[in-house]
This record gives C-alpha cells, structure tokens and sequence, in this order.
C-alpha cells in the first residue's frame, strides 16, 4: 500500500496554480456560450440561407424557365461559364479585358478597365494563373431594368475556382493574397441581353447576399418575351 503525503511544497505548488490559474465565475461561463450560440446561429443562418437560395434557383432554372429558354438551363449555363472563365483570368493577368468583348456587358468592361488602370497609377501587377474551376453555385435570379423578360434578368452566382491570384508592388512585396496555390471565391452577377447571358459583375465573394433583396423578382413566365434581333444589345 503507497500513502501519499502532502508535503509543504505539494501544497505550495496547488496554492500557486490556483492563484496563477483563477476560477472563472458562473457567469463568465454563461456569457462564453451565449456568444458561442450567437456566433454559430449567425453562421448557419447565412449558410442556410445560400443553400436554400441555390436549391430555389436550380429548381427555377431546370424545371420553369429551362423548358422554354434554353440557356437558362443550368448545364448550359455551367458551359458558358467554362467559356467565360479563362479570358476573365488572362484579362487580369494581362491587365486587358479586350479578350472579354464578346462575354460581357459594357459596364463590366468599363469597371474593369477603371480598376486596372488604378492598379497600374499605383505601380501595382496582378499575378493570376488560373487552374481549373470547382464549382458553380445558383445563388438567385432577378429583374435589374424594364425587360421584356428575358432581357434584364440577371442570374446571381458563386464560384470555386483553384488558381494562383496576387497583387505586389511590382518590387515583389505582397500587397494581396499568397504566392500559393488557393481557392478563390467569387460572385458572377450574369445579365441577359434578351438572346445570351453577358457577365456583368465580378467580385470576391466577401459579403453577404443583400443584393437579391434590393431588386425586382422575375414576372410570370408567360410574360416573357424575346425582343428582335435588330434590338439587340448588351
């Protein structure tokens, strides 16, 4: 049989980590997880919400609008995307949309070629090597101008791409991103012009997803109308 004795250093020691180490109060541990249930209900929340927004908009795409128009389909959406994606990335990388003439509305092209020209006042180069893209995700669609649908419709993405992407000073320091492969998220805001999809809008997909609240929604399909060739623009 061993008998333990507490010796006066024994108990010194306990006394010291006690006073190093204090007791956190009932309520320090109630505000802790309050903040924690907070905290992860806000997440959810935000989660929940993209997930059920893209369930709604696949469903809307394949099953309603799809079936009359065809590039509303989702697959065929995704392709247009494939083709897209490439001159979005070499347009960065070479600090020219020029490449994206016949992808996207004049808006894109005029707020890209603001940002790049703001790039180069500063010295600063965009280094981009885009990989290959993961995945594409229906986030909501909506009506941003007078139509006829389905002219105006604009159709709300998020997109997982592998890639390189990073900005220094042109004297090697990093001003954003890593030199590392990553993955990169964006928000593709996709405009119809009333006879193809036209990239409107890109941007890194840091913020929420207030934008499919402050437009109109889509009218009945059955008020949907192509305008003519004639009129068509972007």
């Amino acid at each position: 049989m061993v008998i333990l004795v507490s010796t006066p250093t024994v108990v010194l020691a306990a006394e010291e980590t006690r006073r190093r180490i204090p007791e956190i109060p009932w309520w320090g541990h109630f505000i802790f997880w309050v903040g924690a249930i907070i905290i992860m209900t806000l997440v959810a929340r935000v989660a929940f919400k993209e997930m059920l927004g893209a369930r709604r908009t696949l469903k809307r795409l394949n099953r309603e609008i799809g079936l009359v128009f065809v590039e509303f389909d989702f697959d065929h959406i995704k392709r247009w995307v494939a083709l897209c994606l490439p001159h979005v990335w070499q347009g960065w990388g070479r600090g020219t949309m020029s490449g994206l003439a016949d992808f996207a509305t004049r808006e894109l092209l005029a707020e890209q070629g603001a940002r790049m020209a703001e790039l180069a006042a500063l010295g600063h180069v965009h280094e981009t090597h885009f990989m290959r893209s993961l995945r594409v995700h229906p986030l909501g669609l909506f009506l941003d101008g007078s139509g006829p649908a389905p002219k105006d419709v604009c159709l709300f993405l998020r997109l997982e791409q592998k890639c390189i992407d990073f900005v220094h000073d042109g004297q090697e320091r990093l001003v954003r991103g890593r030199r590392d492969i990553v993955q990169v998220h964006h928000f593709w805001l996709l405009k119809h012009n009333g006879h193809a999809w036209r990239l409107h809008r890109v941007w890194y997909a840091d913020d929420d997803l207030s934008i499919l609240t402050r437009h109109a929604p889509l009218p009945p399909l059955d008020q949907w109308q192509r305008p003519s060739i004639a009129v068509e623009s972007d």
